[in-house]
């Protein structure tokens, strides 16, 4: 009875999982269609290009804003954020042709402790399905199974019959749309109780962590390509820096020494800057809202330093 139970569950198993590579496959194209459709149009305009990439912690930044701040001091340049939910190294590699394509005059690479991170849910005691797909692909994944999350949710999206709907994209920032949820703010004691319910860091060392391996080989790519790249440590909550191993701590601070003292990547950080104030959407991420928009401001005035060396 048991192994009829066992080959029952392998069965279905085998069935689901085979079901979703279709529907990642088959609907992955739509997607990768828009965002190709993006990098080919402005391949082609020949302007001085600044991209910031990362993930939603990327994406919190008003690009608009950045721009009008280093037009100031240059005014021909154009700020492009290219951030994507839940992005990080492992998956951006995969996008370096197009980025350079571009033709980039500057490159701001956001990176916090997530990025080189296998993180899990404290209160997830069944396996995580997305670890169980990248250990069960490893190095290997094809292309439409880099981000499942926004192949799916743009199905859902179309399925609901929002497709003929303007999506909330701000100008330049073509692949993190915004809704509301972005700008509002949590009260540091709500704050301090879902940093300590929330998600566990777990930073590999050097060998071992393909996310650092990944950012290293992007910023050698750049570099070879003659793209100035900066990478910039992403804000984060005091009472996120405050909950962080002092293992993590070591490994996190190890692998970003090692970037910086290379000759080819400036690291900048703007980690600590904010940690105490409130203008937190989460643990680490900032508000979109106005009174997040110091995080741009930052930012633009960072660019202007670099534009000026």
């Amino acid at each position: 009875m048991k192994k009829l139970i066992v080959i029952s569950l392998i069965i279905s198993f085998s069935i689901s999982f085979s079901f979703f590579l279709i529907f990642q496959q088959e609907n992955w194209q739509t997607l990768n269609t828009n965002i190709q459709y993006f990098y080919s149009q402005n391949a082609l305009v020949d302007e001085p290009k600044i991209l910031l990439i990362g993930s939603s912690h990327i994406g919190m930044l008003n690009a608009s804003h950045i721009q009008s701040i280093v037009n100031e001091k240059f005014p021909n340049y154009t700020v492009y954020n290219l951030a994507v939910s839940s992005d990080r190294p492992s998956k951006r590699i995969h996008e370096l042709e197009k980025i350079i394509s571009l033709n980039p005059k500057l490159i701001i690479y956001g990176v916090g402790f997530r990025d080189f991170s296998n993180e899990q849910l404290s209160s997830n005691f069944l396996p995580n399905p997305k670890n169980f797909i990248n250990s069960f692909l490893s190095e290997n994944s094809p292309d439409f199974l880099e981000n499942p999350k926004l192949v799916t949710l743009n199905v859902i999206k179309n399925t609901l019959q929002y497709a003929n709907k303007p999506e909330n994209l701000e100008k330049n920032t073509p692949f993190f749309p915004y809704t509301s949820e972005y700008n509002k703010i949590t009260e540091l004691n709500e704050l301090k109780q879902k940093t300590n319910s929330g998600l566990e860091i777990n930073i590999l060392n050097l060998e071992k962590n393909r996310d650092f391996l990944a950012t290293k080989e992007i910023l050698s790519t750049f570099s070879k390509n003659k793209i100035p790249t900066v990478l910039l440590l992403t804000p984060h909550n005091s009472y996120f820096l405050d909950s962080l191993s002092e293992n993590n701590n070591k490994n996190f601070s190890t692998m970003i020494n090692e970037i910086n003292s290379s000759n080819h990547t400036k690291v900048y950080s703007l980690m600590k800057n904010y940690s105490n104030n409130n203008i937190w959407l989460s643990e680490n991420h900032i508000t979109h809202s106005s009174e997040g928009i110091k995080f741009s401001e930052d930012l633009g005035k960072i660019i202007i330093r670099i534009l000026e060396k």
